[in-house]
């Protein structure tokens, strides 16, 4: 995958099972040129990317991206807690795009096809 996409800047890997991950992969991600970040979300046995130390672009995440779902309006308060500090959080990032959204933002994604 890399190799077919030279312009390759961020990797998204969720809820996957990383076991049967070749090395050889993981090498070629370590050695890609533009490579900015491989995002890991939730995997299972992820091990094998952490013990390749020559890929310093590995960002393990273990928990919900709470910031994430309340700009997609996929927050929901209960599942939050009942806590005053999640609270505020959710309220002030409510808040915080309610305010910011005067005109709709516009996201526009590239797709890059392999031969």
């Amino acid at each position: 995958m890399a190799k077919c996409m030279p312009k390759l800047q961020f990797i998204y890997l969720r809820e996957l099972d990383l076991e049967k991950i070749n090395r050889a992969t993981v090498v070629d991600l370590a050695n890609h040129n533009t490579l900015k970040k491989v995002i890991v979300h939730g995997c299972r046995n992820y091990e094998v990317l952490e013990d390749f130390r020559n890929l310093p672009q590995l960002l393990v995440v273990r928990g919900e991206i709470l910031g994430l779902k309340a700009m997609l309006g996929d927050f929901d308060e209960e599942q939050a807690g009942s806590s005053p500090a999640s609270q505020s959080l959710s309220q002030s990032i409510s808040q915080s795009i309610s305010e910011s959204s005067d005109q709709p933002e516009t996201v526009t994604v590239q797709v890059a096809t392999g031969p």
